[in-house]
């Protein structure tokens, strides 16, 4: 199926917002010792999370709310964005598929496809995290067991809006 793609650009303000909070959970990160290896799956090549913070910030412009401004990444809340009672968890993923680890629980309602770069991010799709986490996306071969899925079985944005906004 193809997707049509909802493209966000943000602004150079939007752009050191991203900067700014993946710095400061990275300084969080180094203070609270958090392990390598799970900070690691976080990090941009320029070692911060600035495409994944973009990608958070993009989709609340998307969706006209406001980013999560939080900068503990260990906070309760287990999404970034809470849509029309919705928590949506963004992905960023740096190939045509997202990854849901296996020790994710019910934290979130849809997962939300938002591949990019700052400043250009695009909304790819989303899914229901009860459909995203069923047997039939399950990787056992991945290095690290997970739900994969490809960007041609998710939802068009389009309909993110149009089945939830009230």
């Amino acid at each position: 199926m193809a997707i049509d793609c909802v493209n966000v650009t943000l602004s150079p303000e939007e752009c050191y917002l991203a900067r700014f909070l993946a710095d400061e959970r990275d300084k969080h990160d180094k203070r609270h010792a958090v392990p390598e290896r799970l900070v690691a799956t976080w990090r941009d090549p320029d070692g911060l999370r600035v495409s994944a913070m973009g990608a958070e910030i993009a989709a609340a412009k998307w969706l006209a709310l406001n980013p999560d401004m939080n900068t503990d990444p260990t906070r309760i809340l287990k999404y970034d964005l809470l849509y029309c009672g919705m928590r949506i968890d963004v992905k960023c993923p740096n190939s045509e598929r997202i990854s849901i680890p296996a020790h994710v629980g019910d934290w979130c309602d849809i997962y939300l496809a938002v591949p990019g770069r700052l400043p250009m991010f695009r909304i790819v799709g989303w899914i229901l995290a009860k459909e995203a986490r069923s047997p039939r996306f399950w990787n056992e071969t991945a290095p690290s067991p997970c739900w994969q899925i490809a960007f041609a079985d998710l939802r068009p944005p389009a309909d993110l809006i149009r089945l939830y906004a009230h």
